[in-house]
């Protein structure tokens, strides 16, 4: 059971020094408890101490809102629920009451600003031309290559908690992630526009397309089951661990168009699903005015499938080319996110800032099943793409 020790001036300290030799007999006033303590240096006999458990609020102690604590301090605020309760201290002797936050009744959301990395794809490059066909030397470039090269784009996380006890709870959280880019390029004639992720073998012609584009597309989404514990926690830091299962989803979708004598078009997929343990660490460190900073470092073993398909048509052909493929894997999605938090003088609201990197590894990207798919080659493919960007939380107590 939490204690504290009652100070000099409370109803049963007398307004006397609280540590004195017992009397024979001695007792404590209803609802507390009489520990052996100190002594005082001018004494010999040992000292006793009035001890209320923390929840008790004698009736003499009507004027207070709320029982100072020596494990939490005081909450202080009078319009803070009037109630130690929410003060909540972590369980440990000197930890702050600041600790519980992760282990409350919460609800939040978070809004993503991420970009993925790694994750290009070179479609198209000028070069000196025309080009005859067959295509025997590299043709020689002469402008900007056209890349589709995902920039920054929004997403979101929702998730609530629920307590367990003093120091641990039960979260669920939702994430969705979705990206699109587009690119164009184009040269004046003679020069030509050379196609990078058109099968080899289906340029049979002379290329004298002047004009290229291509979209692609790369979302995730992520659901998280997990259980939150305490490491250790002091007066001014917590250390939290969480550990469970993740759900993961990756999608890749890329298309590519060129102008020839007739309109060929590229279109390629591949996709992951997968599910398997997660675990992690979370730590605050604790300033004034409600201020914080935190760090998050997580680690995901996703075990599932990769599916990719391969297709190209043109106008006067339908089908020139197409390749589709299978495999499992074992991807590891790593996570570090650092930030600062605030929250508000009752503990219900805070908020939070931050900057996230996600790595994905073992993964298939677009660009690699593109060059398999044209060198035919399609053992060991694997490669890592990336997300990083800022983060912003808004998470509700109750």
């Amino acid at each position: 059971m939490s204690q504290q020790t009652l100070a000099q001036g409370s109803p049963y300290a007398g307004g006397q020094p609280l540590l004195a030799a017992p009397s024979p007999g001695q007792t404590a006033p209803e609802g507390y408890i009489l520990q052996p303590g100190f002594v005082y240096a001018d004494q010999g006999a040992p000292a006793a101490q009035l001890i209320a458990p923390a929840s008790y609020n004698h009736p003499e102690n009507s004027g207070q809102n709320d029982i100072e604590l020596s494990s939490c301090g005081s909450c202080g605020k009078s319009d803070c629920a009037g109630s130690c309760e929410n003060c909540s201290t972590c369980g440990n002797q000197g930890c702050n009451r600041h600790s519980s936050a992760f282990y409350k009744r919460s609800a939040w959301g978070e809004f993503l600003f991420l970009r993925p990395r790694n994750a290009e794809v070179a479609y198209a490059v000028p070069v000196d031309g025309p080009i005859n066909a067959p295509v025997v030397n590299t043709p020689q470039q002469i402008g900007r290559v056209g890349l589709v090269d995902p920039d920054f784009s929004a997403g979101f996380r929702v998730g609530f908690a629920l307590d367990m006890g003093p120091t641990s709870s039960l979260a669920v959280q939702y994430t969705k992630f979705e990206n699109s880019t587009q690119d164009a390029t184009t040269i004046n004639a003679p020069d030509v526009v050379f196609p990078l992720v058109v099968h080899p073998t289906t340029i049979n012609a002379a290329i004298t397309t002047t004009a290229a584009n291509a979209t692609m597309d790369i979302d995730f989404d992520l659901i998280d089951l997990e259980h939150r514990g305490l490491l250790s926690c002091g007066k001014n830091y917590t250390l939290s661990y969480f550990g469970g299962l993740r759900y993961g989803r990756l999608a890749q979708n890329f298309h590519a168009q060129y102008n020839f004598n007739q309109t060929t078009d590229v279109f390629t997929n591949m996709n992951f699903d997968g599910v398997g343990p997660r675990i992690g660490l979370y730590g605050e460190s604790y300033g004034r005015h409600g201020f914080s900073f935190f760090a998050r470092t997580e680690a995901n073993f996703l075990a599932g499938q990769f599916s990719g398909n391969y297709l190209q048509q043109s106008t006067t052909n339908s089908l020139q080319a197409q390749a589709d493929w299978k495999a499992g894997r074992i991807v590891s999605i790593l996570e570090l996110e650092l930030g600062i938090s605030w929250k508000d003088r009752c503990d219900r609201l805070r908020l939070r800032a931050g900057y996230m990197v996600s790595g994905w590894f073992n993964t298939v990207t677009t660009q690699r099943w593109v060059d398999a798919v044209q060198a035919n080659e399609f053992d060991a493919l694997s490669d890592t793409v990336t997300f990083d960007g800022f983060t912003a939380r808004a998470e509700w107590l109750y």
